[in-house]
């Protein structure tokens, strides 16, 4: 499981638009340097307070992070249907990249001897299979859920709050999208990580 952050949206544009909706942006005290904007301490705040304590999300929403997320387990990329709000991904296609990697082809290991050693066997499966020409889209219905993809991923501040609540606790989540959410919250830019201490739970044994 490898995790990249390809962009993220600065601060300054939650801060914009919350100043927006109460006309007060003449007490902004971020700054310009060109194309780069710098996040004031004031505003800083001022994203925390309206953001996460008086909840109005629809501010925060304006913030995004593209992922790169490379050899993710099927089990895990299922589960992120469930958050359909405010994300957006594209994922490998097995139809056009399952024979190109016919050689390295990957799997979530478990640590259960006999679900791993199904899991290889299976990857020979494919792997033979592409070998005898059938087609892609055949031979992805022999793929488990241990089988790994790879995909980019858009969420904003509020979808990846609520993620982050929801899967980075072991006691309620499986332990490999457990694993993938702290990855993401690992990748999360310094100066906006204190927007999301409080959804990422920290007590994990």
């Amino acid at each position: 499981m490898t995790i990249s952050l390809l962009h993220h949206t600065p601060l300054v544009i939650a801060s914009k638009s919350i100043r927006k909706c109460y006309k007060s942006e003449g007490l902004s005290d971020s700054q310009a340097f060109g194309d780069l904007l710098y996040l004031g301490e004031k505003d800083k705040n001022l994203i925390h307070r309206i953001g996460n304590q008086m909840k109005h999300k629809s501010t925060l929403r304006h913030v995004q992070y593209v992922f790169e997320c490379d050899n993710i387990s099927t089990k895990t990329l299922l589960a992120l249907t469930r958050h359909s709000i405010g994300k957006d991904i594209s994922v490998e296609s097995t139809r056009f990249t399952l024979s190109k990697r016919a050689n390295e082809l990957s799997y979530t290991k478990t640590g259960n001897k006999y679900v791993d050693d199904c899991n290889e066997k299976i990857m020979e499966m494919v792997a033979i299979g592409v070998e005898k020409g059938i087609k892609n889209d055949d031979l992805s219905m022999l793929l488990s859920q241990a089988y790994n993809y790879s995909f980019i991923m858009t969420m904003n501040i509020q979808s990846l709050q609520h993620f982050l609540e929801l899967r980075t606790n072991s006691q309620t989540a499986h332990w490999d999208i457990v694993n993938f959410a702290n990855a993401l919250a690992d990748k999360i830019p310094e100066e906006h990580k204190y927007l999301f201490d409080e959804y990422v739970y920290k007590d994990n044994k």
